[in-house]
C-alpha cells in the first residue's frame, strides 16, 4: 500500500529543513569554504554548546561566566562578562577545577595549515603551587597534551606569543597563541576527529584570598587560508618601523567596515586596543613606550586578526 504524505506534513518538514540550514548558515556566516572560526567572548552565547564545565562530576568546580567582581580581576577584556574560577569569591584551597571546549577538526588540522588557539588571561595566585593548566587532545580524550609542560610533541606546536605563565600575578590582561596544525604529522586527523581542549586550575592547601585566573575572548581557528593570504599582508601598512613617537596605520584601500588594534608587549602583556577610523590612515602614539619589541594587531569587526606585525620603538 502506498503512502502520501499530506501537502501540509511536507510544508512542516520543509519549514524545520530551511529552519536548520538557516541556523548553520548564521553559524557559518561570513566565513570562506574550508574554514572554521569562532570566538569566546562569554557575552555571547552562540557557541557555548560546545563548552562543559562539569559540576555533576565535580560538585566542586568553581569556574563560572559573568561579570567579574573582585579585587584584581574586576573588568573584563572585551564586554562584560569572562569564564573565571568564581566571579565574586576568592578560590578556595585544595581545588582542582576544569572546562572544556569541544572542537569537530576542520581543514586546517587536516592539512595542516592553520589550527590556532588564543586568547586572553588574567591570573592572581598566591604562589607556584597555584596554577593553572592548558591541555590540547587531538583525539578526543584518549590522549591529553600539557601545552605549558609537555616536552614529547613540542616540535608539531608553537607559541607564537610568550608561552602564558598562569601563576603568580599577571597584572592585567596577556594574550596567548598557539599553532597546533603540524599535530597531524604524529596523530591521525580526518573529519572525523573531534578535538578537545581542557583548561584547569589547581590550588594547595593555603587559602590567602586571591582572585585566581579568568579568560576572556578564546578563539579558535581551523582552515586553509593563512594570516597572509588574500593580500591580508598588503592590507595596510604601520611604519615607521622602528619609530620613535608615532607609528602611522594606512589602509591600502578604503575601509568598509570599523577596525580596531590591540597593541601588547613582547611578552603578550596588553598596552592598549582602541578602534581606527574609518578613513584610510590614523597614527597610533607610542612616544611614552618603553624601549623594545612590540607586536601590533589589526583586526576586523569580528575580531578575527587580518595583520599582525613586530614593531620596534626606539
Amino acid at each position: 500500500m502506498s503512502t502520501r504524505l499530506k501537502p501540509k506534513l511536507i510544508i512542516f518538514i520543509i519549514f524545520f529543513i530551511l529552519k536548520g540550514f538557516t541556523f548553520e548558515m548564521q553559524a557559518q556566516i561570513r566565513l570562506p569554504e574550508g574554514w572554521q572560526e569562532y570566538l569566546y567572548s562569554f557575552d555571547d552565547s552562540t557557541h557555548w554548546h560546545s563548552l562543559t564545565i562539569d559540576t555533576i562530576n565535580n560538585p566542586f568546580n568553581i569556574w563560572q561566566i559573568g561579570k567579574p567582581h573582585k579585587n584584581s580581576i574586576n573588568s573584563a577584556f572585551s564586554g562584560s562578562r569572562v569564564i573565571i574560577t568564581d566571579t565574586v569569591n576568592s578560590y578556595p584551597a585544595n581545588t582542582l577545577s576544569k572546562f572544556e571546549f569541544v572542537h569537530h577538526a576542520q581543514e586546517g588540522f587536516i592539512e595542516g595549515v592553520v589550527a590556532v588557539f588564543s586568547g586572553f588571561y588574567f591570573v592572581n595566585a598566591d604562589s607556584l603551587s597555584d596554577y593553572g593548566s592548558i591541555e590540547f587532545s587531538p583525539d578526543n580524550g584518549n590522549t591529553w597534551i600539557n601545552l605549558l609542560t609537555d616536552t614529547d610533541y613540542s616540535d608539531y606546536y608553537h607559541w607564537f606569543t610568550e608561552k602564558p605563565v598562569l601563576t603568580g600575578n599577571s597584572f592585567g590582561w596577556h594574550f596567548f597563541g598557539i599553532q597546533l596544525a603540524e599535530m597531524n604529522k604524529v596523530f591521525e586527523i580526518d573529519t572525523t576527529t573531534i578535538i578537545r581542549y581542557r583548561i584547569s586550575f589547581i590550588s594547595d592547601d593555603i587559602n590567602k584570598q586571591k582572585d585566581g585566573l579568568a579568560f576572556d575572548d578564546l578563539r579558535f581557528q581551523d582552515h586553509l587560508l593563512g594570516l597572509n593570504d588574500e593580500n591580508n599582508v598588503d592590507s595596510f601598512e604601520i611604519y615607521p618601523n622602528p619609530g620613535n613617537d608615532i607609528l602611522n596605520v594606512r589602509a591600502n584601500s578604503s575601509l568598509n567596515e570599523q577596525m580596531r588594534y590591540t597593541l601588547l608587549n613582547i611578552n603578550g602583556g596588553l598596552i592598549e586596543t582602541k578602534t581606527l577610523p574609518t578613513n584610510i590612515s590614523s597614527t597610533i602614539n607610542i612616544k611614552e613606550l618603553k624601549p623594545g619589541i612590540y607586536v601590533i594587531y589589526i583586526l576586523d569587526r569580528h575580531n578575527r586578526p587580518i595583520k599582525q606585525q613586530k614593531i620596534i620603538k626606539l
